[in-house]
């Protein structure tokens, strides 16, 4: 009874907190260079909220422009512009802050 005990209790305090969200639709590093359109290094340079659309029940909506620094597939351009959801309960969307200039 007592190594039992012990033994709940150490599994208790070694547990971390498990995020559904981390791995959800995140394919290997390999597949997704595949399977993507582009692949590009950028920093944002705004993030302007779209009009609300009556399918999304409320949830923002973004356009993110972004400066591109480095290519590595898709046709090259200075600037790239991206559309985003705002985070929901759903896993997807994502916050997209432009650079602050210091």
């Amino acid at each position: 009874m007592g190594r039992c005990a012990v033994f709940v209790a150490v599994g208790l305090f070694a547990a971390g907190p498990a995020l559904a969200c981390t791995i959800v639709n995140q394919p290997p590093p390999r597949e997704a260079l595949r399977i993507a359109a582009v692949v590009f290094r950028g920093t944002v340079v705004s993030s302007n909220v779209l009009p609300l659309h009556t399918e999304m029940r409320g949830r923002q909506r973004f356009a993110v422009a972004l400066r591109v620094s480095e290519y590595w597939k898709g046709n090259a351009r200075e600037t790239v512009t991206v559309y985003a959801l705002a985070p929901g309960t759903d896993c997807m969307g994502q916050t997209y802050d432009p650079a602050k200039n210091t």
